[in-house]
């Protein structure tokens, strides 16, 4: 079995309490005053997650993982974590476990398949049975729950990723997904670093970047400098700083045997304004997997779950002036069924 590498707790926790967030493909800022704005954010960010709090367990000698002990610049740390996440293209886990309270109150066994730049399925399933399906491709995204009241399968495109977001209440992002599960390499002139790793053993990489709709977000990427590893991803708006959007800590990181790279195996995802999380418990990872059928990409056509499209209520010929428009300004007559209703997620009052 896989020796596992490091592990991170607060004292009296078993998990570091940090923050991670949803991440959205687009353009970065321009830089200039924005260098020392980013690293203002980025420290009140770091403070406010209380990560210098965070003990880092030693590796096991029989992992193999060299500690590194000499100092680091921002680019050579990007470049020495994009060296473990270059090389995986895609990974599959077939022995995954999933929890989900309030959705799915029990753990239950999971397929989970993820390929750069877009593409994403897990298929739960209990005694035998289908529970949930959540996915993306290269044009849209979908989740389906068995049971769920809605007994919808609700889907988007990637485009109208913002405005499912507002129609949903939950801060789901794809993009961001693919970046916490280890597939999508990091650019170093995105993102400014900050801590003092000889200290604390610990840096944060924070970026500022604006969304196709026109938002301003933070994303905050922990790393454990001795090991060189991602530990956890936080995502805030750029107008609140103190509470995230989305985090995911990724933990339990095992070497894999035949490649040498490194991958969490377990990562729990959390989206405190919606009140939803999710726990992903990953068993033999199979790295770059050579048959991943192109119709594991495709959204399902489940009986009795008719797909919903969450659209954008401007058409698509207006969707490049709508970017730079406040969502209130969108114009009427296009109102999505669920605007002005709760969560599909919001199980509280049923």
């Amino acid at each position: 079995m896989d020796a596992p590498l490091t592990g991170c707790e607060k004292q009296g926790t078993g998990t570091a309490k940090l923050a991670s967030a949803p991440a959205v493909r687009t353009q970065p800022l321009i830089r200039s005053a924005r260098v020392a704005r980013v690293a203002f954010a980025g420290a009140a960010i770091v403070a406010s997650l209380g990560l210098a709090g965070c003990r880092w367990w030693p590796l096991r000698q029989q992992s193999g993982i060299p500690v590194y002990t000499e100092s680091l610049t921002k680019e050579g740390l990007v470049a020495s974590l994009n060296r473990n996440i270059e090389p995986i293209a895609a990974w599959r886990c077939t022995d995954a476990r999933v929890k989900t309270p309030g959705i799915m109150g029990v753990e239950v066994g999971a397929h989970i398949a993820v390929e750069r730049p877009r593409n994403f399925r897990m298929k739960a399933t209990a005694l035998g049975k289908g529970v949930a399906d959540l996915g993306s491709n290269d044009e849209r995204f979908w989740f389906w729950f068995d049971g769920h009241p809605d007994r919808r399968t609700f889907t988007a495109r990637h485009e109208d990723t913002e405005y499912a977001q507002r129609v949903l209440q939950i801060p789901f992002e794809p993009d961001w997904l693919l970046e916490v599960l280890g597939v999508v390499p990091l650019n170093p002139d995105d993102f400014e670093m900050i801590g003092d790793a000889q200290d604390t053993g610990t840096v944060s990489l924070v970026s500022e970047r604006k969304t196709a709709g026109g938002r301003i977000v933070r994303r905050v990427v922990l790393v454990d400098t001795r090991h060189r590893v991602i530990t956890a991803h936080a995502l805030f708006d750029a107008t609140n700083a103190a509470r995230p959007m989305a985090k995911a800590s990724l933990t339990n990181h095992h070497r894999d045997p035949q490649t040498g790279l490194v991958m969490p195996y377990r990562i729990d995802l959390d989206w405190p304004q919606a009140k939803l999380s999710m726990t992903l418990t990953l068993n033999h990872v199979e790295i770059n997997p050579q048959n991943l059928p192109e119709p594991m990409w495709a959204m399902p056509a489940i009986t009795g779950y008719p797909a919903y499209e969450i659209a954008s209520p401007v058409p698509d010929q207006f969707r490049a002036e709508q970017t730079a428009m406040p969502f209130h300004a969108a114009p009427t007559g296009y109102a999505g069924e669920f605007e002005t209703s709760a969560s599909p997620f919001d199980t509280s009052s049923r």
